[in-house]
């Protein structure tokens, strides 16, 4: 909320995780209590309501038929290198191109294992184009994580809250 780019995580669904203290204090990471921005803070008011009424609506339209609402107006891209690249299989790194009409969903790598490797994980990244049109456009995701529990198990021996707190430390050098 302070006008550099970031990530912003929270739950649309719901506040307060209805988890065991015990699970909380294990992985404080996934159930952590949502944090607003006080609802009369400038250039964000309205945030929190706003947030909320997207990713419940991301959430339902998982379950969406097509109705008969008049189409939204979309946006093109400002530059044709921006957008979402994928590492292929061979190694090489490919643009996504994901029709309007469509909904994406990626598998990470706890799917990966949960499945015995029969869904895989892909790398990917996000790529801003460096056109001088693009400096005036801001690039916004609403990323929807659905995640199994944390004591949920992907393989016989590894539980989810286990093989997170094995990812965190990998990739932030840090213990959670």
């Amino acid at each position: 909320m302070n006008g550099r780019p970031g990530s912003y995580y929270a739950n649309p669904i719901v506040d307060v995780p209805a988890v065991s203290e015990r699970e909380k204090n294990a992985h404080p990471e996934y159930y952590g209590n949502n944090i607003w921005p006080d609802p009369e803070e400038k250039n964000v008011e309205g945030f929190e309501e706003a947030f909320k009424d997207l990713g419940r609506f991301v959430f339902r339209a998982m379950y969406l038929q097509e109705g008969d609402d008049l189409e939204p107006t979309i946006v093109p891209s400002p530059s044709l290198a921006s957008g979402l690249y994928i590492r292929t299989r061979g190694g090489d790194l490919t643009k996504v191109s994901i029709p309007p009409d469509c909904l994406a969903f990626q598998t990470g790598e706890a799917l990966e294992i949960a499945t015995g490797g029969k869904l895989r994980a892909t790398p990917h990244c996000v790529r801003a184009g460096g056109k001088l049109s693009a400096q005036k456009i801001s690039r916004e995701t609403f990323a929807l994580f659905l995640q199994p529990n944390t004591d949920q198990y992907l393989s016989t021996s590894e539980t989810f809250g286990q093989f997170s707190k094995k990812i965190f430390q990998e990739h932030y050098k840090a213990s959670t």
